[in-house]
């Protein structure tokens, strides 16, 4: 808590070590922020404090070094999603099964990273060997989550 804090700027990047840009036009005054814009596969956001300094020669803007976290977008564009296209169980302990066969699977952790690659032409995948969390699955331009669960 601090009486001098003016606020928070968001700042957003495709990655770590990508370039962040502000988000935000004026000082936010919530703690919660909800991008209406996100980019496709990984956003990496950071969100920095704004406090009102006084000195010698005046007053400014001291900002904090930042928070950072990561989030991954499976949404895409929503007019290419295939409504059609299920997975089943969800959640899953070892197959995880297609309504339709596929020919390319990419298996993507919560951090946005690539965990898993098969070419397959199949109706099923084994993420047996996938560690408990929340996953998604793209395939094309079907997007989707899916919960391991051992």
């Amino acid at each position: 808590p601090d009486n001098n804090i003016v606020g928070y700027n968001v700042y957003r990047a495709n990655d770590l070590h990508g370039v962040f840009y502000k988000l935000n036009t004026i000082h936010l005054v919530s703690t919660s922020y909800m991008d209406l814009t996100p980019l496709p596969g990984n956003n990496v956001y950071m969100i920095r404090a704004v406090k009102l300094m006084d000195g010698t020669s005046g007053s400014y803007y001291n900002l904090s070094t930042g928070i950072i976290d990561s989030v991954f977008n499976t949404l895409g564009d929503p007019s290419i999603l295939d409504e059609n296209f299920t997975i089943y169980p969800n959640p899953t302990a070892d197959l995880l099964n297609f309504s339709m066969e596929l020919e390319k699977v990419e298996v993507y952790n919560a951090y946005g990273q690539l965990v898993l690659t098969n070419v397959l032409n199949s109706k099923s995948i084994s993420v047996e060997n996938l560690a408990n969390g929340i996953y998604f699955i793209r395939s094309g331009n079907i997007n989707k989550k899916f919960i391991v669960k051992h």
